[in-house]
This record gives structure tokens, C-alpha cells and sequence, in this order.
């Protein structure tokens, strides 16, 4: 066979969107544990035998704040355990975003990464000791 060989060249093209998903992730490490004060007047994470409850936070940027809502109350108790109450929260953050105790309800800016929090709940009776029984709360925490 004689003859030229024919040859063909053609370029092929690549695109794509790259979208920058931000979130903020948080996930629950351990619940906290509410004991009860001296007096009989407190329920608080912080009495000796409680123990606060802890989450780790991730954020892909800083534009995220954090903070817990104010307890509304029990979500379980003995008959005449809300009575004369009030609900208190706060935390500490370590790791990316470090912060004392702070009040729940006031927003502490996060840093990019992993940040561990943990988070407190008390409540305090106004009155009498608390009646017998078990108690428990749930809190919500927020990253926006």
C-alpha cells in the first residue's frame, strides 16, 4: 500500500461549577446530668455530681454564631416541680473558637474548624425544695 496516512486532532473541553457549600454541623459528644444542690433549691449541671453536656461544633467559615435558647422548662417532672422555677443556661467553647462561660442566650462568633462546647442548664426554686422525682430539660443549641 502506498500512500498517506491522513491524521485528525480535536481538542475536548472541561468545565464544572464548583459550589462552596458553608455549613455548620453540631453533634452531640455526651447528654449532661443535672444534680441537686445542698439546699434542695437548685438543679444544676454544675452541683457536684452533674456534669455539663458537651457537642462538638464544625463550621466551614466564620460567619457563624452560636448560642443556646432559653430553657423553657422540664420536660419531665413530679407533680408540682415547675412550680416557682427559673431556667438559666450557659457554655464554654475550646478548640477553633475558645470562650469562657458565657450566658446561653448571648452569641459568641466561631472560628473556621472544630470547636468543642459545653453547655450547662440550671434551674433554681424560688421557694420550696423541689419535690421528689425525677427531673430533665432538653436545650437547644444554635448555630447561625
Amino acid at each position: 500500500m502506498s500512500g498517506s496516512a491522513l491524521s485528525a486532532q480535536q481538542g475536548i473541553n472541561f468545565g464544572g461549577t464548583i459550589g462552596v457549600k458553608q455549613f455548620c454541623q453540631i453533634v452531640l459528644v455526651e447528654d449532661g446530668v443535672l444534680a441537686q444542690s445542698s439546699d434542695q433549691q437548685q438543679l444544676s449541671s454544675k452541683e457536684v455530681g452533674g456534669a455539663a453536656g458537651r457537642l462538638q461544633i464544625t463550621t466551614t467559615s466564620g460567619k457563624y454564631k452560636v448560642s443556646i435558647d432559653t430553657p423553657a422548662g422540664f420536660t419531665a417532672m413530679p407533680a408540682g416541680g415547675g412550680a416557682d422555677v427559673t431556667y438559666l443556661s450557659d457554655y464554654s467553647l475550646t478548640g477553633a473558637t475558645a470562650a469562657a462561660e458565657t450566658s446561653g442566650a448571648t452569641e459568641t462568633k466561631l472560628k473556621r474548624g472544630l470547636t468543642d462546647m459545653r453547655a450547662h442548664f440550671t434551674a433554681n426554686r424560688l421557694t420550696d425544695p423541689f419535690p421528689a422525682g425525677t427531673y430533665s430539660s432538653v436545650l437547644t443549641v444554635r448555630c447561625e
